[in-house]
């Protein structure tokens, strides 16, 4: 009898973590800047990631979560790629002189009621979800003074259905939210340089 139990709970986990489908957005521009090819000498970006609200950074934890592990290279990817600063840094600190990039990102509450009786059906019963997934706020801050605050949306739309369940090893190839972070921190990147805060 528990060993029935055991398989049938893991056999419940497969199903429930495999039926579902779902992408993020913004994506990348079709034609992305080209990578800025000579960096001014001496200039040093520091950022640092947060996940908390602005109006709380002390909410900070010292262990990200999980899934964000990838995001903090993805952002550092696209500021050494396409910026003109020479040096990269992240830092908790800003620094006392130049420019430092504080970024935020929170989640807003989702409604998700129907969702949740689906998923009492073990999703016979489908549901889809289109909402904002994420708040992106990026302060600019030069020589420790904040210069301007941006504000960016990545979206999520998903579905839950466990018709999907034999499609599980698909998901991932769909736009995960790393890349739209990607593509958000090089809209902000745009934004401030045409603006000169960077």
């Amino acid at each position: 009898m528990k060993r029935w139990s055991c398989t049938l709970l893991i056999l419940c986990a497969m199903v429930l973590g495999g039926c579902f489908m779902g992408t993020y957005g913004p994506r990348m521009p079709e034609i992305v800047p080209r990578e800025v090819g000579e960096k001014e000498a001496n200039t040093i970006l520091s950022f640092f990631y947060f996940i908390a609200d602005p109006a709380h950074p002390n909410n900070q934890t010292d262990s990200l979560p999980v899934n964000f592990t990838r995001d903090v290279p993805a952002i550092r990817e696209i500021f050494q790629k396409y910026s003109r600063f020479d040096k990269i840094v992240i830092s908790s600190n800003p620094i006392s002189s130049g420019t430092y990039i504080a970024a935020y990102v929170s989640e807003p509450p989702h409604s998700t009621w129907w969702c949740a009786v689906a998923a009492v059906t073990l999703f016979v019963i489908p549901c889809y979800q289109e909402a904002v997934a994420y708040h992106v706020k990026f302060d600019v801050h030069v020589s420790q003074v904040m210069k301007k605050r941006y504000e960016y949306d990545i979206s999520k739309k998903v579905a839950y259905w466990v018709v999907f369940a034999p499609f599980f090893f698909g998901n991932p190839l769909l736009y995960g939210h790393t890349d739209a972070l990607k593509a958000v921190t090089l809209e902000f990147l745009k934004d401030a340089e045409q603006d000169g805060h960077l």
